[in-house]
């Protein structure tokens, strides 16, 4: 943590000096479940999440933009999810050159919120209702968990480094890791791991005007080829990938989507078709949105059968009632971003979480 905040100290300096109101503002989460906490699914426990954010966004007199934010997290269950999302400080400051691209050095790596229901709200447990197993593209945001004698160590990034630039319809990135650690030592110097680790990516790709491409590459000659379209006047959304490891076509994953979010349907908010398949295992997922102006809800089954539903109510613009409940799964039919890929989760029983989230 001491090389994540030097480094955004030094970038911060360098730049040109310009004043704004730095906002900050809070959100705070008391959760119930039986597999909350970390536990396994039948004990019942409480979860607490509390947030602290500020941020800043700064037009520079040489008229680059300059934006940071920072956060800090307390969760009750720090010790029990296995290096994903646990971090107490999270940082981030970007700088935007305009035509000569933005670079942004950023800690905040967090375990992304699935586009179905998965009957989780903040506890991060194994999921029953997913679309893949195992990541065959080694990104350099991915925390690699990897084998250390009958347990696992996750990596942190740290930090990732970024850049982005656009010229008319093309664009590019590049990400780095330059201070990978697993179990606070460098990535380096674990000679025994068994998973090798990406520093460093790039992706390019050509945006048309309803239709976007791209391709990605890392250090592990991993490839990674990307297409997304767009019929907006129908509601309609498709995306598609493909995924190679060691530039092995044999180690493959491939997956696509299909979204209809209908406009003026009263209720029905959308329906979602996922589908993932990599060299070993295969998956899909149905997904249903419902909702009105102060709810809504989530549902999700897989071809396993498994089951996920979700809801919201909103209370006021600052308090929110949430719940989550899911059908468990089999041994092999669950995915759990704490295990090391390609081992899912154990089997277990169904499980379900209630909470109430307040922003301030």
């Amino acid at each position: 943590m001491k090389k994540l905040t030097i480094v955004i100290a030094t970038l911060g300096m360098l730049a040109p000096t310009a004043y704004a109101e730095i906002d900050f503002s809070g959100e705070a989460y008391l959760g119930y479940g039986n597999a909350a906490g970390g536990e396994e699914p039948g004990t019942e426990k409480g979860l607490a999440v509390l947030d602290l954010m500020a941020s800043e966004r700064s037009q520079l007199d040489n008229g680059h933009e300059f934006y940071w934010r920072a956060r800090l997290r307390g969760r009750s269950d720090r010790e029990d999810i296995s290096g994903v999302d646990n971090r107490i400080f999270d940082g981030e400051i970007s700088y935007d050159m305009e035509e000569a691209g933005t670079i942004t050095v950023t800690s905040f790596n967090e375990e992304n919120d699935r586009p179905w229901a998965d009957g989780e709200i903040m506890n991060r447990g194994s999921v029953s209702v997913h679309p893949v197993i195992r990541k065959t593209y080694r990104s350099v945001e991915d925390s690699i968990p990897i084998s250390v004698g009958n347990g696992y160590e996750v990596r942190q990034p740290d930090i990732l480094v970024q850049y982005g630039n656009s010229l008319n319809n093309f664009f590019f990135e590049a990400n780095a890791a330059p201070l990978g650690t697993y179990g606070g030592a460098d990535a380096d110097e674990r000679v025994y791991r068994n998973d090798e680790y990406s520093e460093i990516d790039a992706r390019i790709g050509y945006k048309f005007e309803n239709v976007t491409l791209s391709y990605r590459r890392n250090d592990l000659q991993d490839n990674k080829i990307e297409a997304h379209a767009r019929l907006a006047q129908y509601g309609l959304y498709f995306g598609a990938r493909y995924e190679t490891q060691n530039d092995d076509s044999s180690i493959f994953h491939r997956g696509g989507s299909v979204s209809w979010r209908p406009k003026n349907m009263g209720y029905l908010k959308s329906i979602s078709y996922f589908y993932g398949q990599n060299d070993m295992i295969h998956n899909n997922v149905l997904s249903v949105n419902v909702g009105g102006n102060r709810w809504r809800v989530g549902l999700a089954t897989d071809r396993h059968s498994d089951w996920a539903i979700e809801g919201a109510y909103d209370v006021n613009e600052r308090l929110q009632i949430l719940a989550g409940i899911d059908s468990g799964h089999d041994f092999r039919e669950g995915f759990d971003p704490a295990y090391k890929p390609p081992v899912s989760a154990p089997e277990r029983g169904d499980s379900f979480e209630v909470g109430v989230r307040m922003k301030f």
